[in-house]
């Protein structure tokens, strides 16, 4: 049985929690916005789930948010000298100290609770995902005219 789409009605208190009745009564399926965040490079990187949303403009703005509040927490990280000692233009004292001042709960980011950091920094975006009612099967699309 292919799951009823369910299109979400524009805002509106309540409005996720009738979407998931409506799910579930209908065995159904919507597309919902992923927000994540990762830190690092290569095998040694991290990625974490923050939030997903039913709209994508407020997965965009929380995207948004929390990497305006992630630069700011790093502007203000830096050491007291800088420290690029393996010579590639990043200071390690500034990823050092946001690193432990997020350990120790000295700071945080409020747009994202679980941020991890390295000497990368932290980069935030968000991906489109199939919410489905049950569990079920999911069907591919015709990937000419899939909008990934």
């Amino acid at each position: 049985m292919d799951p009823k789409e369910v299109t979400p009605t524009a805002g509106g208190a309540g409005t996720a929690t009738e979407l998931l009745r409506e799910l579930s009564a209908t065995e159904g399926s919507l597309d919902v916005y992923l927000v994540q965040g990762v830190a690092g490079s290569y095998d040694g990187h991290s990625e974490w789930q923050i939030a997903v949303y039913i709209d994508e403009k407020d997965a965009a703005e929380h995207v948004a948010k929390a990497t305006e509040a992630f630069e700011k927490l790093w502007d203000e990280a830096s050491g007291e000298v800088p420290d690029d000692s393996y010579g590639y233009g990043i200071d390690f004292n500034k990823y050092s100290n946001l690193s432990n001042k997020l350990l120790t709960g000295e700071t945080a980011n409020p747009w994202d609770p679980y941020m991890h950091v390295d000497f990368t920094g932290t980069k935030y975006s968000y991906r489109k995902v199939r919410l489905f009612a049950s569990l079920t099967q999911p069907q591919r699309k015709n990937l000419q005219n899939e909008d990934t």
